[in-house]
This record gives C-alpha cells, sequence and structure tokens, in this order.
C-alpha cells in the first residue's frame, strides 16, 4: 500500500528538505530579480537626469525672449487719477499726468414712469458711424424679447432690463467708450418713440418716453503738457511700452515714474545657475561612489552622463563672439567655482545690467543669424530631451532589458516549479519504499520475536 502523506514512511521533514533545496535552485531567480531591480533603478536615475535637463532647458530659453531683459516698473501716486504699468523697452523717466475728462459710453433708457410696450410690433434700425443694423420686431414682442433681439444683432449696443421699483425700463449702451461710437436709433410701429437723430438732442428728463442717460465722450488728459484724446480710458500708445489706465478725471498732475526694474533678468541668471547645478549634482550623485555608504549610484560610471557633462561645460563655457560687448558669462558675473558649480557676482552683474543690459540680453539671444547661448545651450538640452533622444535611447534599451528578463523570469519559474514536483515525487517515493522497509522490519521483528517464544 503506498504512503501518500509525505513524511509518513521516512519520519523526515520532507517539505522542508525540498524547501531548502529550491533555495539553491532559486538562486538564478533571484539574480534576475536583482538585475531587473537595477535595470529599474536605472531607468528611474534617467529619468530624474531628463528631468532636471529640461529644467535647465527651460531656463536657457526664459534668457533669450526680449522681455527677461530691459524691463522696467511704473510708480504712481496713490491719488493719481490712473495707474500705469511698464512693459521691457519702456523708456526710463518721469511725465506728468493730469485727466480733464474720461472717455464714457452712451447711454439711453426708456421712461422711468410709463413702461415701453414694444407688442405692436415694427422695426429698430441702430447706427454706429456708417454702419446701420435693421430689426424687424414681430408683433407681441415682449420688453424682455426686445432686449434679446437687440443684443444678438451685434450691433455695436447692449441692451439691458432694470427694475426702478415701478416699471422696467429698457437701458441701451454702446459696447464701446468714445464718441466715434455712439448711436442712433431709427424706430418704425411700436418702437417708433426710440427714434433719435442726436444723442446729445435727447430729453433728460426720465419721464420722457426716451431719454439721455449718459452721452459718449472721449477721454481728454495731458502728458508733459501734451493733449491727448482717445476713446478709450486704457491707452497703450502714448507712452511707448506703457499702458495706462485712466480711473478719474480732477484734472489734478500727477507725476508716473518710469523706473529700470533689474530682478526679471537676475532672476532669470540666478535661475540658470539653479538648474545647471542641481542637473551637476544629479549627475555626481546618479553617475558617481557614495564613500560614505559605500555604495554606487545608479548610473555609475555611464559614459552618457560624462559625455552630457562635458559638452555642457563646453557649450556654457565657450567664447561667444559677434553676439556684442560680452563674450563669456563670466564678464558679466557668472562665474564657476572649483568644483564647477556656477556662482553669481552680485555687483558684477548689478552693474552690466544696470548699465549695458542690453549687450547681454544679446548674449544670450544672439544678434542677427548668431546664435546666443541661449539657443546653443537650448539645442544641448534638445537632443538629450527629445522624443528618441539620446536618453530617450538609453531607456528603451534599458526598458527592452527588462521585458527580457520578465520573459526569462517567467520561463525559470515554469522550470522551478517542474524541478520542485520532481524533487517532491522523488522524496515520496523514497518514503514510501522506507516506510514499506519500516513495515516488513517490524514484521520479521515480530515474528523472530513469536518464534523465540514458542521455542
Amino acid at each position: 500500500m503506498a504512503i501518500t502523506a509525505t513524511g509518513i514512511g521516512s519520519g523526515l521533514d520532507i517539505k522542508g528538505l525540498v524547501a531548502q533545496m529550491m533555495q539553491i535552485e532559486r538562486q538564478p531567480l533571484t539574480r534576475l530579480e536583482n538585475r531587473k531591480t537595477q535595470l529599474e533603478s536605472q531607468i528611474s536615475a534617467f529619468g530624474q537626469v531628463k528631468s532636471a535637463i529640461a529644467e535647465l532647458k527651460t531656463a536657457l530659453e526664459a534668457l533669450g525672449k526680449s522681455e527677461t531683459f530691459g524691463a522696467a516698473k511704473a510708480a504712481v501716486p496713490a491719488n493719481a487719477d490712473f495707474t500705469a504699468v511698464a512693459k521691457a523697452g519702456a523708456a526710463v523717466g518721469t511725465y506728468d499726468i493730469s485727466v480733464q475728462q474720461l472717455a464714457t459710453q452712451q447711454r439711453v433708457a426708456t421712461s422711468a414712469t410709463t413702461q415701453f410696450d414694444p407688442s405692436a410690433g415694427g422695426t429698430l434700425g441702430i447706427t454706429v458711424g456708417s454702419t446701420t443694423v435693421s430689426l424687424n420686431v414681430a408683433s407681441g414682442t415682449t420688453l424682455q424679447q426686445l432686449r434679446d433681439q437687440i443684443n444678438n444683432a451685434n450691433a455695436g449696443v447692449t441692451a439691458t432690463i432694470i427694475n426702478n421699483g415701478g416699471v422696467n425700463q429698457l437701458v441701451l449702451s454702446s459696447k464701446e467708450t468714445g464718441a466715434a461710437n455712439a448711436f442712433t436709433l431709427t424706430g418704425t410701429g411700436a418702437l417708433a418713440g426710440l427714434s433719435f437723430s442726436d444723442p446729445n438732442a435727447l430729453p433728460t428728463n426720465s419721464s420722457s418716453t426716451l431719454y439721455r442717460v449718459q452721452s459718449a465722450q472721449d477721454a481728454q488728459f495731458t502728458v508733459n503738457g501734451i493733449s491727448v484724446t482717445r476713446s478709450s480710458n486704457q491707452i497703450s500708445d502714448v507712452i511707448d511700452n506703457v499702458t495706462l489706465t485712466l480711473t478719474g478725471a480732477t484734472n489734478t498732475s500727477k507725476t508716473l515714474s518710469v523706473t529700470q526694474d533689474l530682478e526679471p533678468a537676475k532672476n532669470a541668471i540666478k535661475k540658470l545657475a539653479d538648474t545647471y547645478n542641481n542637473l551637476m549634482q544629479q549627475i555626481d550623485t546618479l553617475s558617481g561612489y557614495d564613500a560614505e555608504k559605500k555604495r554606487p549610484g545608479a548610473l555609475y560610471g555611464d559614459a552618457s552622463l560624462r559625455g552630457l557633462r562635458n559638452q555642457l561645460r563646453q557649450v556654457l563655457g565657450q567664447e561667444l563672439t559677434g553676439v556684442g560687448a560680452f563674450s563669456r558669462l563670466h564678464d558679466f558675473g557668472v562665474e564657476f567655482d572649483s568644483t564647477g558649480r556656477m556662482k553669481i557676482n552680485e555687483s558684477k552683474l548689478t552693474d552690466a545690467l544696470t548699465n549695458n543690459w542690453r549687450d547681454v540680453a544679446s548674449f544670450f539671444a544672439g544678434v542677427g543669424s548668431t546664435e546666443g547661448l541661449s539657443a546653443r545651450g537650448a539645442a544641448l538640452a534638445e537632443n538629450y530631451t527629445k522624443s528618441s533622444g539620446l536618453i530617450d535611447l538609453r531607456v528603451k534599451g534599458l526598458q527592452q532589458s527588462v521585458k527580457l528578463i520578465d520573459k526569462q523570469h517567467e520561463a525559470l519559474q515554469d522550470r522551478l516549479a517542474r524541478i520542485e514536483e520532481m524533487y517532491l515525487r522523488q522524496f515520496n517515493a523514497m518514503d514510501s519504499i522506507v516506510g514499506q522497509m519500516n513495515a516488513t522490519s517490524t514484521y520479521l521483528t515480530q515474528q523472530l520475536a513469536r518464534f523465540n517464544n514458542n521455542s
């Protein structure tokens, strides 16, 4: 009779024995798993490097933009009739500004005492400048429907309804401020009462069928004594690269001060140093050896990182010609220390930006067909970060290796399962034989003892 419970016949811990033997058999599987972990660490490390390169590329590209350099800031007294925003290129100086009149929209309203009724229908012509839009107002049209029809006509006029507590008033306003955007109305039928050809001739009495609430007018102001008229209260074409927003009209002169703003350029250059130093730190950590922890980086000794470091140092440290007064970074205070990290000489940089910012800008942006440092550095970074770039190719190779290991792992697991099954089968067969031999030995011992007793 076969013994199926492992270890019963021999008394051995067969499962334990097989488990110990399988630990030895699984050593190749462990090596595969360790190798996969190493490859995945390398993939992750290249992702970190790619991200750091992308940040450096963004910093370099920012330095090639015109708005980074020559920034200006505007200062306006708190009680001025205007606000101001200065952009890059605004001329440094002071401007005495007084506002005599704000630009306004034309606004008319129906009677405040008798609600206007358009239900009998008719036509309404809306004229702004030389353009007239005609509306056919059907019989049965409500005041709300007339409002919506005017708004949907895109005629340069907007309509609203305001309930004054007694009646609903239809209020018509020009969409834009300024005298040129004034409108006239020509109505027939139930809308004849809305007709007028001269906005300024409308009555101001609110009990009139239609009355003038506000006239369209241009803004009037002076800049350094020069009279200026504009149709809007937001003006960007009077002082180069300065946008004025008129807020009041007290005819009181206040001084706008436009000064140079060095912070955007300084911050952009500091960002270059920060992102470069971060990338160098990533490279040193991932490709180097930690003596204290006695552990190599995930990309220890990687040749591509050495190449990246050398190329960056070459591009960022090179001498440029034909881009202005500055030919190297250190000419305006961006220096490299003994460890190869970027550092900023604050006083030197401030002096260069204060007195010669255009040449600093040209160094980065280039002049004409001559590329500046921004484009050259960004092009190098692009070679590493673009799809199918140098890092992507490395990562794809590592990913293929991971896939191959996964296939080998699966095949090895199947093989180990068969080996374990074989060991269990062999040990169980041995256990059965030993059990039978033990049973025979017990039987013979019993027979001999009985024979001796009979004797």
